[in-house]
């Protein structure tokens, strides 16, 4: 008896898997640019040029390359001041290395004529903690007298931006976790944050003139 069937394929087929979906990858994000990119968006201003010197008759006077950078944006090299300011945002900046007496500095002045409050913005329970290094601080200079939080009259403030190691343009961060800074806890210095308080000190009027007293 014949028994009929269905043909066989010669070729065997091969189940082969479903196929995957494929995922694009993600685009990478660029890098931020360096600070040493940044640079020449920010003009050089030496701390010797601030003032015209010797001072004349009048005091301290701005120089009139330093009047031309008034809200523009500068970048200074130098270093900050040892001390604990009030202000949450602020902190000295001078040319030289320099120590601060809080407690003592109305009877006895130890600071360079040519001193920068700089301004940084203000992180809830951080202040700028002292570093020894040279720094360079790139930002929007404001001229003009004002009274700060101590007390003192500053002359030349500088909007931070950016801060940098100077040696290596690297950025780095000096606002550091009040309660980590033992010195600044232990001098018993009060800290006022601006941001809380929406205390913003009075800036008057430009002149070309700087009064001769930093206080």
């Amino acid at each position: 008896m014949m028994v009929l069937s269905r043909p066989v394929d010669s070729v065997t087929s091969v189940e082969r898997p479903a196929p995957q979906a494929v995922t694009a990858p993600s685009p990478t994000p660029a890098p931020a640019p360096s600070l040493r990119d940044l640079a020449d968006e920010y003009a050089l201003l030496p701390f010797d040029e601030l003032y015209q010197l010797p001072a004349g008759p009048k005091g301290l006077e701005f120089t009139s390359g330093t009047q031309s950078l008034n809200d523009q944006k500068v970048r200074m090299d130098g270093f900050m001041v040892r001390h604990f300011h009030e202000d949450a945002g602020v902190f000295l900046f001078a040319g030289v290395p320099a120590v601060h007496n809080q407690a003592e500095y109305i009877l006895a002045e130890s600071l360079p004529t040519s001193l920068v409050h700089v301004l940084m913005p203000e992180i809830a329970g951080r202040t700028p903690s002292w570093r020894p290094q040279r720094i360079t601080v790139y930002g929007r200079l404001e001229l003009g007298s004002r009274q700060e939080i101590d007390g003192r009259l500053s002359h030349v403030r500088l909007i931070a931006e950016h801060v940098a190691d100077s040696k290596t343009q690297e950025p780095i961060e000096l606002r550091r976790p009040i309660a980590l800074q033992r010195d600044r806890m232990a001098s018993g210095v009060r800290t006022v944050f601006r941001s809380s308080q929406g205390d913003t000190p009075p800036t008057n009027n430009l002149t070309n003139t700087a009064p001769s007293t930093l206080r």
